[in-house]
């Protein structure tokens, strides 16, 4: 006889105590059918960074790829959201489940139940009396963790959130500013401090490796090949993000820097209204100008003019989250620390 095996639960994060107590599950019978219970009401009751954050998408691809790689576990969704609260909706909630393993799976027999709750014998006797209900590390001693103490601080728990989830819950940073105002010093310097994967400045690096320093050759596709460059790196390096990803410049400075060369783009400027970071560090121009090859704004005059310019830019797009940093390399580096400390204690 095939034993078949049910888990229900929200997964609000995922952590490593629902994949821990989910694979010992799977361990006691031949198939296990995993229920991702979504509910519009339980999201409202959270902020709504952390709402986004556990959106329907993300916890469901959490599930996917964590046991992508095991067969006999079986991931579906149900929407609980038109369910009153248990114990008064627990038999439309159960008819969901029924109807959900039957359209994803067809005729099942299940024959086990699982939770890590005892005083679920009542519900799944009621309800699923056809199945055995095994509770699992009732007291969480071997992951002594719940998902409620990770959402009240992830940052703090952070090793807590199942690997799958981390990306979702990286705090984006980006520093910008003009030429010269120490953006990729400051930026190793930060990832260094959170012992953490940075974003090098993409543009600078095409410009150099294939256009040999000489950015007026440079189209305005090639600006725009650097912004999707760009968004891919960062996409690529929230997997391996400890809590914060910091880059080095974003679309908007490669829009800035095709301006000053005179190279208008329509999709860079789209690009620079969609992107959003939870951080925008501005460096001010109030450090000395050291040139290099690519560097070309060092007058003084010309060096105001395009701090202007970003400026009105920052303006136009309507950018969030920004904070400008002045004074010497140190200070703007306190000033820096301080700015991604409070953002992350501001979600705790």
């Amino acid at each position: 006889m095939t034993t078949r095996g049910l888990v229900v639960g929200k997964f609000a994060p995922l952590t490593r105590g629902h994949v821990s107590f989910i694979f010992r599950a799977a361990d006691r019978v031949d198939e296990l059918y995993v229920v991702l219970c979504y509910d519009e009401k339980f999201l409202a009751t959270l902020p709504e960074d952390m709402s986004r954050r556990l959106s329907l998408r993300n916890r469901h691809l959490w599930l996917l790829e964590t046991f992508a790689e095991h067969p006999n576990i079986h991931v579906s969704v149900v929407d609980e959201t038109p369910v009153v609260e248990y114990p008064a909706g627990a038999a439309d909630f159960t008819k969901l489940v029924r109807e959900q393993l039957k359209r994803s799976f067809g005729n099942i027999t299940l024959t086990h139940s699982f939770s890590s709750e005892p005083s679920y014998d009542d519900y799944f006797g009621e309800f699923f009396p056809e199945t055995r209900h095994v509770v699992v590390d009732a007291e969480r001693k071997l992951v002594p963790i719940s998902a409620t103490k990770v959402r009240d601080s992830p940052y703090d728990t952070w090793q807590e959130l199942a690997p799958a989830a981390r990306k979702d819950f990286v705090y984006r940073v980006v520093v910008i500013g003009c030429e010269s105002t120490g953006k990729s010093t400051l930026v190793k310097q930060l990832a260094g401090h959170y012992a953490t994967t940075y974003i090098p400045e993409v543009g600078r690096n095409i410009c150099e490796d294939e256009f040999y320093s000489h950015e007026e050759y440079m189209t305005s596709d090639d600006y725009v090949e650097v912004a999707y460059t760009h968004k891919l790196a960062e996409k690529k390096a929230l997997t391996h993000a400890n809590r914060v990803l910091i880059s080095d410049t974003n679309n908007l400075i490669t829009e800035f820097s095709a301006e000053l060369m005179g190279k208008h783009s329509r999709r860079l400027a789209a690009m620079s209204h969609a992107e959003k970071y939870d951080l925008v560090i501005y460096l001010d121009i109030d450090v000395p100008w050291v040139g290099d090859n690519l560097r070309r704004n060092g007058d003084p005059i010309k060096r105001k003019k395009s701090n202007a310019l970003l400026h009105e830019m920052c303006e136009k797009y309507n950018v969030q989250n920004i904070t400008t940093i002045t004074g010497s390399y140190e200070q703007r580096f306190m000033q820096a620390v301080a700015a991604i400390d409070k953002l992350i204690g501001a979600t705790r």
